[in-house]
């Protein structure tokens, strides 16, 4: 095989990687549309590349090699693999075909129903596979617009139940982190919490040692206080961490790393100092409290795997439920949204929320971290003051509309005077045009005697039956109409 030239399988997929090509400058096997090109032309009867075998060639260019240990592309992976059994059996050029465009919706549909998802987790992989896969499979952009419309409305039609989106309560809260600390005080009766989360641990042993508890109790404090991700929480350097702050490192979804600084109370302080003292002596040339990465340790003082291990075992010793909403994990990440409901509940704003759990915008926090019985509760909050607005308003008109059947019934005699349920009137020429005619109340009612009557009838009137304001009612003022 010369250089530059790929390699191809009985189906023309890239089976492997290709030379570098010096002369041109670039890989042979980048480009997709070369590569599908050349093969079509060496033997046209093996047929076209399915959209499976399109989109695996792509995830595995050797250019992608050092990206496939990140998140983004396990995820490109696991949905790759979920949607196989669609898409190996079609083409790009199949979906052009309105008959076999029907049949590819009908096997997806299929394939969501056999074999469900979590919501986060299809929309994830019906995201990767509309806006990714499509694209890299050459499918044309048109076909790719439909495919979204198409499939949101088979979704729609699944009729699926809402997961539950609960946080974490506050009991279960106290409770967890209560028992850490009787651990930590008393290890000899500890169990061993990485054998309940996992029975075939490699821990094994029928306690959890000392320094595990510790690594355990500073690591779930830290998440509490911080309201950081799980990773930004691993990666916090033992130089960014005293009795005064603790700084994280912001990295998700930043193209630059922030810093966030959270106040370190004294209280915790004394749960989390331990733990330095234990790293000092048995990690001295550690750098990250507790792991470089979400995957492996580096210069941190314990295996990511081991500490996750951890905190499930300590949620399944303390009685507590699986956090996640699928209700299949018990993650210490789960934790952000029940820091969400205390800074609510504790009158902070929804701003307030989304800057000390790093959101881009609040948006986010309220749709994907507010849990379903925050929300409820914010709902409940803002009926009240709706509903007090409400009758704060017909309490307002009910007194209006009480003083104005007063005034109706004291001007009621008089000729040439009407007052309306809208607080207007009308009155005598001789009192509009201010004419020597003027009204007085006597001990045989009222009667037209002087021109500034009205403006003190109308006071000693409003004074004297408790008027709300020392106002007259609208349209009432000597002089209007």
């Amino acid at each position: 095989m010369a250089d530059g030239e790929s390699r191809f399988n009985s189906r023309g997929v890239n089976s492997g990687p290709s030379s570098y090509n010096i002369e041109s400058g670039e890989s042979a096997s980048y480009y997709q549309e070369e590569e599908y090109q050349n093969w079509v032309e060496g033997d046209p009867d093996r047929g076209l590349p399915t959209i499976h075998e399109l989109c695996l060639s792509w995830w595995s260019n050797p250019r992608r090699k050092s990206l496939r240990k990140e998140s983004r592309m396990k995820n490109y992976s696991a949905s790759l693999n979920y949607f196989k059994s669609v898409l190996e059996s079609y083409t790009p050029q199949d979906l052009r075909d309105d008959d076999k465009y029907g049949e590819f919706l009908s096997k997806f549909g299929e394939r969501l129903k056999t074999k469900q998802l979590a919501m986060s987790t299809a929309n994830t992989y019906i995201g990767i596979l509309t806006s990714k896969f499509m694209s890299h499979a050459n499918v044309e952009p048109r076909i790719t617009c439909e495919l979204k419309e198409d499939i949101r409305s088979i979704r729609s039609r699944m009729k699926l139940p809402k997961p539950d989106n609960s946080s974490i309560s506050d009991e279960d809260v106290v409770l967890w982190i209560s028992k850490m600390d009787y651990y930590c005080e008393h290890p000899e009766r500890a169990p061993n919490l990485n054998k309940i989360a996992l029975e075939t641990t490699k821990l094994k042993g029928e306690r959890t040692s000392l320094g595990l508890l510790l690594t355990l109790r500073a690591y779930s404090w830290l998440c509490l206080i911080t309201g950081g991700r799980a990773d930004e929480i691993r990666r916090i350097k033992i130089d960014d961490i005293n009795q005064n702050w603790v700084r994280r490192k912001i990295t998700k979804g930043r193209l630059y790393t922030d810093s966030l600084n959270s106040n370190m109370r004294d209280w915790v302080w004394q749960r989390i100092e331990p733990f330095l003292d234990y790293i000092r002596v048995n990690h001295p040339n550690a750098e990250f409290l507790f792991s470089e990465s979400d995957n492996v340790m580096g210069a941190g003082t314990i295996s990511p795997k081991t500490l996750r291990q951890l905190v499930k075992g300590s949620m399944i010793d303390a009685g507590m439920s699986p956090t996640s909403p699928s209700k299949c994990y018990y993650r210490i990440h789960d934790f952000r949204k029940t820091i969400a409901r205390w800074v609510s509940a504790n009158g902070g704003s929804i701003e307030c929320t989304t800057a000390l759990l790093s959101h881009s915008g609040t948006d986010i926090t309220f749709k994907a971290y507010f849990a379903d019985e925050h929300k409820q509760s914010l709902a409940y909050e803002g009926q009240r003051l709706a509903v007090d607005h409400l009758k704060n308003l017909l309490e307002i008109r009910e007194s209006v509309d009480l003083e104005i059947i007063q005034l109706q019934e004291m001007f009621s005699d008089l000729e040439g005077f009407e007052i309306f349920e809208d607080g207007g009137s009308t009155m005598p020429a001789c009192v509009l045009f201010g004419e020597p005619g003027m009204i007085s109340e006597g001990p045989d009612g009222i009667s037209v005697v002087g021109a500034d009557a009205l403006d003190n009838q109308m006071t000693n009137f409003m004074v004297g039956h408790e008027a709300t304001e020392m106002v007259r009612a609208p349209g009432l003022e000597p002089g209007t109409s």
